[in-house]
């Protein structure tokens, strides 16, 4: 009850005890001897908190400026859901990870619905990095839900290049003042490490274009190419990842191309023909060269000459006895090398069918280097 002696027309009234959930009544009468008059207020006691019960982002990956969406439903079986709000917190180097910006989803229903469906439309102008983008709901009553969040990334950066290997019939080549060499011809797998966000990449040499495939056991991007032409050539290479940031045409290595070794003999008509099937034989020495040395060696790197007469020998550190050989041809000793890295080995030589002369034009290139 209610003194008479009303001095002001607001009061307080404690429904703590009240179980939640409930719908109540209040009542209120009022005489002032020779009338009475009631009124009825009906009320929700509601202390349970609202649910988001679906939050699905259109993607995880987003270019900064980009449009980010979301979607999603939320429950209150009491009051009703008033409105849902949503905000960004970084992943990775948050102080706190509490945050004060949050701003109101679209209610696509009736607000005040027990369960109501939400969308999210914004462009992001967020640095790049890994966000958390929070989501919680609010009712008729105040009470706010258990923050729901889904992980976003930011990215504006192309796709980085790690490690880069080239090798040739399995052997490793190494730089020389970061200029590589091979032999025209020659097939080079090339192996590269780039960011693993990264979802195509292609090489680029003398407007010959080689895509690259991506070996998930290693996370290594490989490729073979092949020079034509002597001189020196740029390989390039241009990627994307997933965000859609674009690499172009950036310079990996300058190769130096040289020609292969090649070994012909003069036909009836004095014309120089490519001798096909013919070996060449390096016999290894030891650290040195000595005159019994090729007789104790029992170690020979040989190599044949295809259809065009060409070879290539490759060869490690150390002294060598080289001959080619055919049979119906002389045996031409090339002589003794001595080399202080292995050395990539090509000569231009010449046989003959008879015992006459033998010519030799020898080039030697010290320009490759292995492990």
């Amino acid at each position: 009850a209610i003194s008479k002696d009303i001095s002001t027309n607001e009061f307080k009234w404690d429904n703590r005890s009240l179980p939640s959930g409930n719908n109540y009544e209040l009542r209120m009468q009022a005489s002032d001897g020779l009338a009475t008059t009631t009124k009825t207020i009906p009320f929700l006691v509601d202390r349970n908190p609202p649910q988001i019960s679906l939050f699905d982002i259109a993607t995880q990956n987003i270019y900064k400026g980009g449009l980010f969406e979301a979607t999603g439903k939320a429950l209150d079986k009491d009051g009703g859901v008033e409105y849902v709000e949503y905000s960004f917190m970084p992943v990775y180097g948050a102080a706190d990870k509490s945050t004060s910006s949050w701003y109101k989803a679209i209610i696509n229903n009736k607000s005040g619905s027990k369960e109501v469906s939400f969308s999210i439309k914004t462009n992001l102008n967020l640095s790049d990095g890994k966000y958390q983008v929070n989501i919680r709901a609010v009712d008729m009553s105040g009470n706010v839900s258990e923050t729901n969040y889904q992980t976003l990334t930011i990215d504006t950066t192309p796709p980085h290049v790690g490690s880069i290997e080239a090798t040739i019939g399995g052997v490793k080549l190494l730089p020389r003042n970061d200029v590589w060499s091979a032999l025209a011809g020659s097939i080079i797998e090339i192996k590269l490490s780039l960011e693993r966000d990264t979802k195509e990449a292609y090489l680029m040499h003398d407007n010959v274009k080689t895509n690259l495939t991506h070996n998930l056991s290693t996370d290594l991007w490989s490729g073979e190419i092949s020079f034509q032409e002597e001189g020196n050539s740029n390989l390039m290479i241009s990627a994307t990842d997933i965000f859609n940031n674009t690499l172009i045409d950036k310079d990996l290595v300058t190769f130096n191309v040289i020609k292969k070794g090649k070994v012909t003999y003069m036909n009836d008509s004095g014309v120089d023909v490519p001798l096909s099937g013919a070996t060449i034989n390096a016999v290894y020495l030891g650290e040195s060269s000595s005159f019994w040395s090729v007789f104790r060696s029992k170690k020979i790197i040989s190599t044949t000459t295809d259809e065009n007469g060409e070879y290539d020998l490759l060869l490690p550190e150390g002294a060598y006895d080289l001959t080619i050989m055919k049979e119906g041809f002389d045996t031409l000793r090339l002589g003794e090398f001595t080399y202080d890295r292995q050395t990539l080995f090509t000569s231009l030589s010449s046989l003959s069918e008879a015992k006459n002369k033998v010519t030799l034009w020898s080039k030697l290139f010290n320009m490759l280097q292995f492990n």
